[in-house]
């Protein structure tokens, strides 16, 4: 989670950070996170989705003299946060989202990968590797952590349909109750977050 991401971050003896803030709710939770660690030291530029040229808001930014930089987002933007922090000179370490790295863009931008941190879903167990390797032979699999996440989260929200028709409230409980799962060490919703 972010919170203690940025526990991570400043155990690295990093002061203040920067957050490029999408404006989507998981984006502002863990904004939320981060605030709480580096308190009146993180300093914040907001985009909407989509938008894949950050040089202003990441040269405002770099006159802040952080050490550290979260954008926690979607691929598009990740590599564009990337790519732009290059261009306008900000060498300071990236944070981002693990569901964001895609191997094809890893390979094709790997110098530029270099001071980054990627916080995201649990390693999954080998078990389902095997299972979708097995059922999908000879189809590659490009992150196993989201297809996990994909697999349990339809299983849950199947269930809830089936016991709870069109109504959203029962369903929202079924949700509640979501068992664990061993797959990837998913433990529960709380406030409608997946909790590993």
């Amino acid at each position: 989670d972010c919170e203690r991401t940025a526990q991570i971050v400043k155990s690295r003896g990093i002061t203040r950070v920067g957050v490029l803030n999408m404006s989507m709710e998981h984006a502002n939770l863990c904004y939320a996170g981060i605030k709480k660690v580096f308190a009146d030291n993180t300093y914040e530029e907001t985009y909407n989705p989509g938008e894949t040229d950050f040089r202003t808001l990441l040269t405002k930014l770099k006159g802040k003299n952080i050490g550290a930089l979260f954008n926690i987002t979607f691929v598009a933007e990740t590599y564009a946060t990337i790519r732009n922090m290059n261009e306008v000179g900000l060498k300071v370490l990236f944070v981002g989202h693990s569901e964001a790295l895609v191997p094809d863009l890893i390979a094709a931008n790997a110098t530029l990968m270099n001071n980054t941190l990627f916080m995201g879903l649990p390693t999954v167990s080998q078990d389902f590797q095997t299972r979708i390797a097995q059922a999908f032979p000879n189809r590659p699999v490009a992150n196993y952590p989201i297809l996990a996440s994909a697999y349990i989260h339809t299983k849950q929200l199947a269930y809830a349909l089936s016991e709870c028709g069109e109504d959203t409230t029962c369903a929202r409980a079924s949700l509640d109750r979501s068992k664990p799962e061993q797959i990837n060490g998913f433990n529960g919703f709380k406030n409608r977050i997946a909790q590993f």
